[in-house]
């Protein structure tokens, strides 16, 4: 049951974030990120994915916070790649490169969240 939680912990706090960003996004541009990206430039696209890429560290640094296993982390893979195949289909307007490049960022993005909140972990616990 840690895991489950652990797991919707981290998908929460990535969905929360992506929603964040893009609100900023849609304040900043005069547009959102949701339609597709028409009419922006590749350098808003590309700060928007770096976005993405943030926020889904962070869901992962969560998740590894709350259960650091492989189980846990396996599992918020599986939902983001889940959560953004569902995006991609009801947003489909959106370029080809971007949804392509979107979807293989999950991976590396919550391997690196999960590996920077394993390093704070074992800090946190080398330090009594």
């Amino acid at each position: 049951m840690r895991t489950f939680i652990a797991v919707v912990l981290g998908l929460a706090v990535a969905g929360l974030l992506i929603f964040a960003g893009d609100a900023s996004f849609a304040q900043v541009t005069d547009t959102t990120i949701v339609p597709g990206y028409v009419g922006t430039s590749h350098s808003a696209e590309l700060v928007a994915l770096l976005w993405t890429f943030v926020c889904i560290s962070l869901g992962a640094l969560v998740t590894v916070t709350v259960r650091n296993t492989k189980e846990a982390i396996s599992g918020f893979i599986v939902g983001e790649l889940f959560f953004g195949i569902g995006l991609l289909h009801q947003f489909w307007h959106a370029p080809t490169w971007y949804s392509a490049v979107g979807m293989l960022l999950v991976i590396p993005a919550a391997l690196l969240g999960a590996w920077v909140g394993s390093q704070l972990h074992q800090s946190v616990t080398a330090h009594p």
